[in-house]
This record gives C-alpha cells, structure tokens and sequence, in this order.
C-alpha cells in the first residue's frame, strides 16, 4: 500500500472531476438559481404593487374583486412552485456531482468478515490503496433482510474508480468472490436512465 504524501500529483485525466471543478460547478448553478428566484421574487413584488392599482380599478369599474384575487393567488403560487423546482434540480445536481467518484458493491454479505471480503475484492481491483475509512453500509439494517445492504466506497478521484471498473473484468473466475458485483454510485434518476439504455440495448441485440 502506497503513502498518499509520497504520492506523485500527475495531470489531471480528462474525465476526471477535481474539487475545483465541483466547486466552480455548484457556484455556477447556485449563481444561475439565485438569478431565477430574483426574477420570481421581482414579479411577486411587481404584483404587490400592482395589487393597489388592481382595488382602485375594482371599485371604478365594479370588477369582481375576488376572481382578481384569485388570480393574483395562482401566480403567487406558481412562482413559489418554480423556485422550489429549480431548487430541487440544483440539490440533484450537486448530489450527482457528490457521487462522481464512489463505487457501490452489491453482495457482501453483513457479517465480521466483510472486512476479509472487502480486502480479497480490493486486492484485485484496487491493490495499490487502502480501503480502511472509506467505506459504508447504504441504509438502514433490517432485520430478515432478502438481501445485504450496498456498500459505498469513497474514491480519490474520478481517474482512479474508472481504473477500478477496468478491473473488474479480473474478478472472473473468482469463486470465493462469486455473487459480489461492483458498480457506480447512482442517484435514482440517473438509475432509471441506466436501467432504460439496458433495456434498448437488449432488444437490439434480440432483432
């Protein structure tokens, strides 16, 4: 196992995310959020004032006071409804840019010696790096459960977890290995599109 201080930094790979980029990321879309919840929160604010003229019109005209109300109502509520939609598409963003560089392990069994497990596994796909500290069980532990919980492991960089997959391929013909899958950390969207591509690639294969 090599020491991480006497590690000699080499260029980055082009696929590979750095914390910098993360960062820049995240600053981009928070940048581009807060833009869009000005321009929502300029329009509520625009309506309020309009509200006053929208009564002195009301009252010269006879307007029905409560449908106009109603509709100030349904775009005060549409706006709200927007700037909680861009938020949750930049909260999704930011977790998938967070799971770039994990690996998720499907298989091992949750008993003391996941560790022995987890040592043979990295041992083929991973040799040069510790595992310790960088590993943990995904959700809660039931009791009876059909299957064990996934693992999550924390890669140093997006370099080194494309690396690993690559060596995957040497974990064939591993019987003490058998039923232990590894695979990338996905959020649920990013699952289903994953899971659609399989889909289409299987009936092309069959026509």
């Amino acid at each position: 196992m090599s020491n991480s201080k006497n590690k000699t930094v080499t260029p980055m790979d082009d696929g590979e995310i750095s914390l910098k980029q993360v960062y820049d990321e995240i600053k981009s879309t928070r940048y581009g959020l807060m833009r869009k919840m000005d321009a929502v929160i300029g329009r509520i604010e625009h309506l309020e004032k309009s509200q006053t003229k929208v009564e002195k019109l009301l009252q010269e005209r006879q307007i029905d006071k409560v449908q106009i109300n109603a509709r100030i109502n349904e775009i005060s509520r549409n706006a709200v409804a927007q700037g909680q939609k861009i938020e949750y598409q930049m909260q999704k963003k930011i977790d998938r840019l967070r799971r770039q560089n994990n690996l998720v392990i499907m298989g091992i069994e949750e008993k003391s010696s996941e560790v022995n497990t987890l040592a043979s596994l990295f041992s083929i796909i991973w040799p040069q790096e510790s595992f310790e500290n960088r590993y943990t069980r995904v959700g809660l532990q039931k009791k009876n459960a059909a299957h064990p919980r996934p693992i999550r492991v924390e890669i140093p960089s997006f370099l080194e977890k494309k690396q690993m997959i690559n060596n995957c391929r040497k974990l064939k013909g591993v019987t003490t290995l058998k039923g232990i899958s590894v695979k990338n950390d996905m959020i649920k969207t990013q699952q289903q599109e994953h899971k659609e591509r399989v889909k289409k690639k299987t009936r092309a294969y069959r026509y």
